[in-house]
């Protein structure tokens, strides 16, 4: 996955969470504004998910299902991962 482009990665990162079957998906590359952190290496995204499979789930645990979905993309291509859940 080395070089992948920031809209391959949000591609993958879609089709990854579609299994948590979201009502409403916005994924943001927040990249540009850690430029000088992480020489570009590897992205910085926000997610915000919202889906019916949060339901009767505490935060702690929504967001788990999320990273359970992309655990093999961290820390490459993704760096660091904001994660807004909602029902």
């Amino acid at each position: 996955m080395n070089n992948m482009k920031s809209d391959e990665i949000i591609k993958i990162i879609k089709d990854r969470v579609a299994c948590i079957e979201p009502t409403y998906l916005d994924i943001k590359d927040d990249s540009r504004l850690h430029e000088n952190h992480n020489s570009g290496a590897a992205g910085h995204y926000t997610i915000t998910i919202i889906s019916k499979r949060f339901i009767n789930l505490s935060i702690i645990e929504q967001h788990k299902l999320v990273y359970k979905c992309l655990r093999d993309l961290i820390p490459f291509p993704i760096h660091a991962l904001a994660i807004k859940t909602k029902i």
